[in-house]
């Protein structure tokens, strides 16, 4: 194991003094402290996660968090990304979470996961569509988020897909369709209340604030999907006729010029020497599609009201990937190879 440099130490110093605090609050909201290990699952993992059920267009599964649930579920998850497990195990029942401990038998040796997710399933009563989180001790500093299944059809199958072959850290699905809710969120943009990217009221958005929190260099990929009208624009600004096309951007205009050597250069260069797949940078080579009202791209890089206020400079840890439907439908083994492989240089360098 290598020794900790003076920013891991504080980094672990810092993490200790937030998990005190929320010993603190744990007082106060009376949640049980009886430790509780968390039950074990041996299974297929890809089988268990593709089988979630996202619900239908304005079903209005989607509940908003109240206050209480909000706190709540930051200590869970807190003290979830601290593998304090029985803590958030405990805790995780008085809002309808559990933590599952997945030995997954597709990998050999089995894989360990852990799980946590709402009890109840999109049909139940209590449930509330707040998204399943998975953490991955052994893998690399990343994490790969899906806040839009079955409405950008695929990514949720992809971002499956890329956690079990990648080996990022975390995974974050969320609970219900985009369009889940009928009402409409405040935040900029006329999106419904039950989208994980537009709504800051939302569990998906606290669980991608506090992986942030926790760990501050932790790299985030966001999978998206765009129709056959902003293709047919994307082609132009692209100056390609490829339908298998990838718009990266990090949620930001740029201005006056985006900075050159990040993650996302490099990943648009891993997906081009594929050659299946057309990468174009927002910014860059387009205009559309930069992701620059997404709220968890938006906390990311340092908006002070993720909601309302776009980030005046990127943090480059936030990569949005917005991509046809001929990627996501057929072509998913190779962007998510591509992914792969930048992942895999990255670290290297």
């Amino acid at each position: 194991m290598k020794g900790l440099n003076f920013k891991g130490v504080i980094m672990m110093i810092n993490a200790r003094a937030r998990l005190s605090a929320v010993f603190l609050l744990t007082t106060v909201l009376s949640i049980p402290v009886a430790a509780g290990e968390p039950r074990t699952v041996t299974g297929s993992l890809h089988e268990f996660l593709s089988a979630i059920d996202y619900g239908a267009k304005q079903d209005n599964r989607w509940i908003e968090p109240d206050t209480a649930t909000q706190q709540l579920f930051r200590y869970v998850f807190f003290t979830f990304l601290s593998q304090e497990y029985h803590l958030a195990n405990d805790a995780a029942a008085s809002i309808g979470y559990e933590v599952i401990r997945f030995e997954d038998s597709d990998s050999i040796p089995p894989g360990i996961h852990y799980v946590l997710k709402e009890k109840a399933t999109i049909n139940d009563p209590g449930f509330a569509g707040g998204g399943t989180y998975l953490l991955y001790p052994e893998g690399r500093n990343v994490a790969i988020e899906a806040p839009h299944p079955k409405t950008d059809l695929y990514t949720e199958r992809q971002a499956i897909e890329l956690y079990l072959t990648a080996s990022p850290r975390y995974l974050a699905l969320a609970g219900t369709r985009r369009d889940s809710s009928t009402e409409t969120s405040l935040c900029t943009g006329n999106h419904s209340r039950s989208d994980a990217a537009h709504h800051t009221n939302h569990l998906f958005q606290m669980a991608h604030e506090e992986i942030n929190r926790f760990d501050p260099e932790t790299l985030v990929i966001q999978l998206h999907g765009f129709g056959s009208t902003s293709l047919a624009k994307l082609q132009g600004q692209c100056r390609t006729a490829s339908d298998s096309l990838v718009n990266l951007s990090e949620g930001i205009n740029y201005h006056p010029k985006r900075k050159s050597g990040t993650f996302t250069e490099l990943l648009k260069q891993k997906i081009n020497e594929d050659g299946l797949i057309r990468a174009c940078l927002y910014g860059k080579d387009t205009s559309s599609l930069g992701g620059t009202t997404n709220t968890n791209g938006r906390y990311t890089n340092g908006s002070a009201d993720a909601c309302h206020v776009g980030a005046d400079s990127a943090s480059h840890r936030f990569i949005h990937v917005e991509q046809s439907y001929p990627v996501r439908s057929g072509n998913r083994a190779s962007i998510n190879q591509s992914i792969k492989s930048a992942l895999e240089a990255w670290v290297a360098d």
